[in-house]
This record gives C-alpha cells, structure tokens and sequence, in this order.
C-alpha cells in the first residue's frame, strides 16, 4: 500500500526498518530505524514458464505463467552508529549474546560471538523499506524472514566506520503499511578520529593504512521444501565460517611483516575504535572486533614500482578450540540486544 508523505523522489528520502521475529517469515511492524546509504535489498521474481505449446502460435502463449515471487536479496549498506544497530549484530553472528552494564551505567558492553542461526536467537528479521516514487510517493517494501549470510566492516583514514549486511529474505510484500520512522536527534557514529589501532598480538602493528574485516557465516538459503509453505525453508549454517580481515601496510620491519607468514605462527589480531570522550567513568565508546588465532596468508613485501612500498596482508581467523572464531564487542548506551 503506498503511503504519500513529504518527500522527494530521491534514495535521500528512503528509509530503512528493522525488527526481530517470533516466528521465521511471519512478518512484524518495523521498530528499529537506522541512517542507511544503500538499500540494494530487492524482491526476486521468478515466474514459472510451462514447457509445453499449443498449435497454431508463434511466441510464447500469455496466459499460462506461474506468478511467484521468491523472497528478496540484496545488501544494506550503513555507517555504524554508537546506538541502535545492536539487533543487526545480533543477527550477523546468531547464537546468545549478552549487554552488561559497565559500573553503574549508562555505559553497556555487548559482546557476540558465532552462535546458532535461530529464530529464538533473533536471527530471522522482518526489514522494511520506504523507496520514493517519481511522483513523492513512498512504497514500502517489506521483507519478511530475513537472514544475514555475510557481513563486512571497513574504516578509510578520515571516515566512518562502514558495515554492509548481505540478506535473503524469504517473503516480499508491498501491501502492508510504511511504518512512520523515528530517529536519533543527533547521530553519533564509530569513526576514524576514535584512536584506529590495529594491534597484533597485543601490540599496535606499525603502518598499517586501511583496514576492513569480511565474515561469510555461509549459511543455506537455497533450501525449498516439500512442507506446504512452497517458500523459502529456514536458512541453516551447513559448512565452517571465516573471517578474513585484509590489511594495507607501510612495512616497517621483516620481523614484524614477514615472519607470521613464513613460520605460520598463529597470533591474537584485534581492530579497535575507541572514544575519547567516556559514557561514564572509564568507560568509552568501543568497536572491537578481536580473532584470537589469525593466520597471516600473504602477501610478501614486494616492490611493484618507483612508488612507496607497501604491502598487503589477508590474516585468517582459526579456531583454536578455546576462544571464538571472531569476537566483537561493542561499548555504547544501548540497555539490550533486542
């Protein structure tokens, strides 16, 4: 159902929703509103096309398709705010996490770790989005049972730290109600001014230029089953995870750029914003995504021109069988993960 609000017919008018549910495809109404910069979630027809023909035509006849549309996909694409995003995080990662107060408040530290993909576990998602027509008009775009497979988080020097989501989703509707969206007065966000520190084995890794982190949880979501839904089956996680963070690097020494890759030897990576400014107390505002056992995979050091040298480095996220595949903890004042 369409919904004419005052607006232009540019994506700056969109808006992006989100809310978890208690039943896989069984959609919500919207509560959760997050500043987005790309919404390339999108619904997926597929209609059926019989095989067979009638004499006497010379095209395909029009009347005998299979209307069926097949949930949706694509990615969202947002900056990470200090507030608000929790509940995509917890989808990202599944299983049961916690947000501890930190003293006496108002700071909470949330952490996630790899866990089951589970409706319980607020993992399936009714997402919603308000997309402007030509004429002001916003349709909304509601997806139900939705699931993220993959996810990735990047901060360029001067920047925002960037995250993009990757979700299927299981239904599409455009007939329920555009929920009407609040948002932050003020939005603040993790960013490049927040102390950037790449820190290898405990210690910050010298000349490191940019830094992203991808996840690919490698979830199932080609699963269609005989179970009278004739829709998309519940995503399940059929194979091992990775975490892959990738770095660019002014090297500064071999001992420091070269021996990880030559001997192998498996060390604690971690990738921090954090505030200058605290919450409360000693408490600060913190994005740290930490892999206990990483392997660096390459590249050598390697003079490619007249330019600076500079080299690239992909670590590996190993289980060690103690500690998380990937960890992230995320210091601000948000109560819960809803």
């Amino acid at each position: 159902m369409a919904h004419t609000l005052t607006r232009l017919p540019r994506g700056s008018d969109s808006q992006f929703g989100f809310k978890k549910e208690s039943t896989y495809g069984t959609a919500v109404v919207v509560d959760k509103f997050l500043e987005a910069f790309s919404l390339g979630l999108v619904p997926n027809p597929r209609p059926i096309e019989p095989k067979g023909w009638k004499p006497g035509l010379r095209g395909k006849r029009h009347d005998a398709d299979i209307a069926w549309v097949d949930g949706g996909a694509g990615a969202i694409g947002l900056e990470v705010p200090r507030a608000g995003s929790l509940g995509l995080w917890q989808a990202a990662f599944g299983g049961s996490n916690t947000c501890a107060i930190q003293g006496a408040g108002p700071a909470y530290l949330a952490t996630f770790s790899p866990g089951a993909f589970t409706v319980a576990n607020g993992c399936s998602l009714t997402m919603q989005l308000g997309v402007p027509m030509s004429d002001g008009t916003v349709e909304p775009h509601t997806y139900s049972g939705c699931f993220i497979p993959s996810w990735k988080v990047s901060c360029e020097a001067g920047g925002i730290l960037e995250a993009t989501f990757d979700v299927v989703a299981k239904a599409f509707s455009h007939t329920a109600d555009l929920a009407a969206p609040t948002y932050a007065a003020a939005p603040t966000y993790f960013a490049w001014p927040m102390q950037p520190n790449v820190k290898r084995a405990g210690t910050t890794l010298p000349g490191v230029r940019s830094a992203s982190v991808s996840v690919e949880s490698v979830l199932n979501t080609e699963r269609r089953l005989w179970d009278g839904a004739g829709a998309m089956a519940l995503p399940l996680e059929t194979e091992l995870r990775s975490c892959t963070l990738e770095l660019e690097v002014e090297p500064t020494s071999m001992a420091i750029n070269w021996d990880d890759i030559a001997d192998g030897t498996m060390r604690a990576w971690v990738v921090e914003l954090v505030g200058t400014t605290a919450i409360a107390a000693t408490y600060y505002p913190t994005y740290r995504l930490t892999i206990a056992a990483g392997k660096v995979i390459g590249d050598p050091i390697s003079v490619d021109g007249p330019d600076e040298v500079l080299q690239k480095l992909t670590i590996e996220a190993r289980d060690n069988g103690t500690d998380p595949l990937y960890k992230l903890e995320i210091m601000t004042t948000d109560t819960t993960i809803p």
